[in-house]
């Protein structure tokens, strides 16, 4: 077996090991977005910013560890599930807390203002 074929046979075997997280990955995707397009819609412009800031540096922390282990590709993908399910889980949980914007009954307390067109 020449070089070219075990190409070819390799490739659709590691893609095989990465398609259960890829899914995981992809499916969150379009809820993350809503929520934390709800929570910018709500000005919670510092809740949004601390929360992408710690989850982007525990998940490059994260992703470090697995590629010094040697969990190769699939692991690299699994820090990916687990980064965007933190994002989804922060975003829903503060959007349900009762202090959060849904559950406000006063909109002046998220500085929900018009905006003047310049």
């Amino acid at each position: 077996m020449n070089y070219s074929n075990r190409y070819y046979v390799l490739v659709p075997m590691q893609m095989q090991r990465v398609l259960v997280p890829y899914f995981l990955a992809l499916f969150v995707t379009p809820c993350i977005l809503s929520l934390e397009g709800t929570l910018l819609a709500g000005r919670d412009l510092k809740f949004v910013s601390l929360s992408m800031s710690g989850c982007f540096s525990l998940g490059a922390l994260a992703l470090l560890f697995v590629s010094t282990k040697g969990y190769g590709l699939p692991g690299c993908w699994f820090v990916l599930v687990g980064f965007q399910w933190a994002r989804f889980l922060l975003a829903l949980q503060r959007l349900l807390s009762p202090t959060g914007i849904l559950f406000s009954e006063n909109l002046s307390q998220h500085n929900l203002e018009k905006l003047k067109a310049a």
